[in-house]
């Protein structure tokens, strides 16, 4: 099974989150949603991810609101609403499968700014038994690579 965990680095914070498969098939975010100091030692950092991947789910029904479920995200940002949060965020996604790791940096999309779009091409891929400090490493280039 596929797992994700959204990252997002906000006004030097890393706020993370699991992502959550519904019965129908788009993946929404679900809690706990994490909040960690840019400049926090590596092992901090990595729990959180590791926190958050394990309650990666599937089999979720599909909310009616989805701003509903990311309430908690904006009051830990102290934002209002998704296109206020999206403003200021760089955005990677973490996905697990078959042992892998992947990263993949993501892109504001022209027409729509509160959007993201993955920089395939840029995508880091790693065994699942990397470490903390590669996986770590690897997420904070992604964000370099974030726009």
């Amino acid at each position: 099974m596929k797992k994700a965990v959204s990252i997002f680095e906000r006004n030097d914070k890393w706020y993370i989150h699991p992502d959550c498969l519904t019965i129908t098939g788009p993946w929404i975010p679900g809690p706990p949603f994490l909040e960690v100091d840019r400049r926090d030692s590596v092992e901090n950092k990595y729990q959180a991810i590791m926190k958050a991947l394990q309650e990666s789910k599937s089999g979720l029904p599909v909310p009616s609101n989805v701003s509903e479920e990311l309430k908690p995200l904006f009051r830990m940002a102290k934002v209002r609403s998704w296109s206020e949060f999206a403003k200021g965020a760089k955005y990677v996604a973490l996905d697990l499968m078959n042992d892998q790791i992947v990263i993949t940096p993501h892109r504001k999309m022209k027409r729509y700014k509160s959007a993201f779009e993955p920089i395939l091409e840029q995508a880091i891929r790693l065994p699942m038994d990397a470490g903390p400090e590669k996986i770590v490493e690897a997420i904070s280039e992604a964000l370099s690579h974030s726009q």
